[in-house]
């Protein structure tokens, strides 16, 4: 009777199994997932079969700039636990599909047996471990426990060990580290975790992701601090993040804004970063390469003394700002060199991007050419502002006469008037000056020397007067000077001269007042025969002086 008893409840438990997994296999072939999970439970299931066998899970990163590590760990009786490893970004959020198991015959036995997933969530600052937490989602069966027609539940456990904040909703409900929430009709849960970092990283303002810089030394513009409240460190490198320059920064006096200069080799993408701040890098392309002339216009005019020139310069490389040069040529006005080339080491400012030649030397009437040598060459420098080569030129020099020096006697009627430098014409181009005097009605043009800005002219100036000769136009530029003295002497022979017999010359000077007078001029020979001595004399035109020898 006891076999009977026995075998009859062998076979009623084995029956129930048999009916228990059927009912799993046919709810398992009504399930789609993501659309049946949220409609209604068919009616009159057992409460030995789960309500759904497939849930939705989100996981969010709540955190505020951390990222977020989520491991498995381990799980139990699941079919599908999702994925091993998950990791986000602040902000971000992941879902996915889990798929719970209630086999009975395969090992384990799962049948009202508690399903559960184990992770372990860690968040990261600047790619540091920061803070972790304990995270298990559990499946459970209670026969003792029916509500709303169903005995299993789900519910998130951090009691194991928690440094992060984590908050969960199974359904619509809360269901951390409580007795969970009944598994109805809704099938989607969702964690959240954060952790308690608000500080915010400092990050770069300026310049704009990808622009070209201006020069080698760029400015870099930014805002907060450090963890630790210092101004933070910048970094730059080309082509190789592990071969980094590093800069300071300081404060712009504008709360917790900052600045930093960072060398950027010319026309090559650098990146720029802040340092031990992750996502921080911005690719900068550096500035063109080159060396070009600023201070100076091409045809320029400069006055004389003094002056400087000045211009832009980016390189490749530091040490290519000392090999630099500057070339300058100086031109008479008629084309002709008047200083040969002359290369000149200007002073370079690395951080501005510019050099600089002072104490230059610029002679009036003069012409100029201007270049930069030396310099890495860059077919594309005409992108830079200003030019390669610039000619200019000095304003005349002012015009003045040189001689005769004031209150000096002149020699002659006819003199030579010297003197130096241009005047303007009506469009303001340099012409050789004309004279006045104050003798004469005339006007008398003056003819370059072929030496510099250097001119003569001739004029005729009467006898025994004083007078001024001036510059066309040009108020006191006159210069006053005695005119010659009156009267004619012989001066090809010397008084008491023995000379031989033939043929011989005679020659001398004559000053008059009027060019007329000239004409007149006689010279009378006396012949002495008692000691055979010729005398002569020279006999004015119109008797005003007689005098000779």
């Amino acid at each position: 009777m006891k076999k009977i008893n026995l075998y009859a409840m062998l076979f009623f438990i084995i029956t129930t199994f048999f009916h228990n997994s059927s009912a799993i296999e046919l709810d398992k072939k009504v399930i789609v997932p993501y659309k049946i999970n949220n409609q209604d439970k068919p009616p009159e299931k057992l409460f030995l079969v789960p309500p759904s066998y497939y849930y939705n899970v989100t996981i969010k990163n709540g955190s505020k700039y951390d990222k977020l590590n989520l491991y498995r760990n381990d799980d139990h009786c699941m079919y599908n636990s999702g994925e091993k490893n998950i990791d986000l970004q602040a902000g971000d959020e992941k879902t996915e599909q889990i798929e719970i198991r209630n086999s009975v015959f395969s090992f384990p036995v799962c049948s009202q047996v508690a399903k559960s997933i184990s992770w372990t969530a860690t968040t990261y600052f600047n790619n540091k471990e920061y803070k972790n937490c304990y995270v298990d989602l559990e499946f459970s069966y209670n026969p003792y426990f029916v509500w709303e027609d169903s005995d299993w539940f789900y519910h998130v456990d951090t009691e194991r060990g928690c440094g992060l904040e984590v908050s969960a909703d199974c359904g619509g409900n809360n269901c951390l580290n409580n007795d969970g929430t009944p598994i109805t009709n809704d099938y989607n849960i969702t964690i959240t975790i954060k952790d308690d970092n608000d500080w915010i990283p400092p990050k770069i303002t300026y310049p704009d992701w990808d622009s070209r810089s201006k020069n080698n030394y760029t400015t870099i513009l930014g805002t907060g601090r450090t963890e630790d409240g210092n101004w933070p460190e910048l970094y730059s490198y080309v082509y190789n993040p592990s071969a980094k320059n590093y800069y300071s920064t300081r404060s712009t006096g504008d709360g917790d804004n900052w600045m930093g200069h960072v060398w950027l080799p010319c026309d090559a993408e650098s990146h720029i970063g802040i340092k031990n701040i992750v996502n921080s890098d911005i690719p900068l392309i550096g500035p063109w390469c080159g060396a070009t002339i600023t201070s100076m216009q091409d045809g320029q005019i400069i006055p004389a003394g003094k002056y400087s020139l000045s211009g832009l310069v980016n390189v490749f490389v530091i040490d290519e700002l000392t090999t630099g040069s500057i070339m300058i040529t100086g031109y008479n006005h008629d084309g002709t060199i008047y200083a040969p080339a002359k290369s000149y080491k200007p002073i370079v400012d690395a951080h501005a991007g510019q050099w600089n030649l002072q104490d230059l030397e610029a002679v009036c009437s003069i012409k100029y050419k201007a270049s930069v040598s030396d310099f890495i060459y860059d077919p594309f420098t005409s992108n830079m502002p200003g030019l390669q080569e610039v000619n200019y030129s000095v304003q005349s020099c002012p015009a003045n006469i040189t001689s005769p020096k004031p209150n000096s006697t002149v020699d002659n009627n006819y003199i030579t008037v010297s003197g130096k430098g241009h005047t303007e014409d009506d469009k303001g181009w340099p012409v050789w000056p004309e004279l006045v005097t104050s003798f004469d009605s005339h006007s008398y043009s003056t003819q370059p020397t072929g030496d510099g800005d250097n001119w003569t002219a001739h004029l005729w100036m009467p006898c025994g007067i004083t007078g001024t000769v001036s510059l066309a136009d040009m108020g006191n530029s006159g210069v006053t000077f005695n005119g010659p003295p009156c009267g004619e002497t012989i001066t090809s022979m010397q008084d008491g001269q023995t000379i031989p017999p033939g043929k011989y010359s005679l020659s001398g000077r004559i000053n008059s007042d009027t060019a007329d007078d000239e004409k007149h001029m006689q010279v009378q020979m006396v012949i002495l025969p008692f000691f055979m001595e010729v005398k002569s004399r020279i006999h004015a035109a119109r008797n005003k002086c007689c005098f000779g020898v």
